[in-house]
C-alpha cells in the first residue's frame, strides 16, 4: 500500500502514514518472539519512511495501542498474565476486547 499510495501524498505535499505497532516490538514477550520481531520491523519501516519523506509534507508513524484480548493472549499461560504488570506498560490499567 505504501508503493502505491505515498507517491501521490508526496505530490499533493501532504499526506499521513499510520502503523500499527506493539509494545512486544520494545519489550517481547518469551512466548511471541515472532510477533515481536515482525512489530520491530513495522516500527523501523515506519522510521525509514519518516526519513525518506521528510520535509515532503508526509509523515510516517506508529501507534501502539494498549492490550487487546485476542486469541493470542488467551493461549499464553494465565502465570505469564500476572507476571506481566499492565499499567505501567499500557496507557490504561486494564485490557481492552475486541470487537468484530
Amino acid at each position: 500500500m505504501i508503493h502505491h499510495l505515498v507517491p501521490a501524498m508526496r505530490d499533493r505535499g501532504w499526506g499521513r502514514v499510520i502503523h500499527i505497532g506493539s509494545r512486544n516490538a520494545i519489550s517481547p514477550h518469551n512466548n511471541m518472539p515472532p510477533y515481536g520481531a515482525s512489530k520491530a520491523g513495522v516500527n523501523n519501516l515506519s522510521l525509514g519512511l519518516s526519513k525518506e519523506l521528510a520535509f515532503t509534507g508526509v509523515t510516517s508513524n506508529v501507534i501502539m495501542p494498549g492490550l487487546i484480548h485476542t486469541v493470542q493472549l488467551d493461549e499464553l499461560p494465565i502465570v505469564s498474565l500476572k507476571a506481566v504488570s499492565i499499567r505501567p506498560r499500557t496507557s490504561c490499567s486494564r485490557i481492552s476486547a475486541a470487537r468484530r
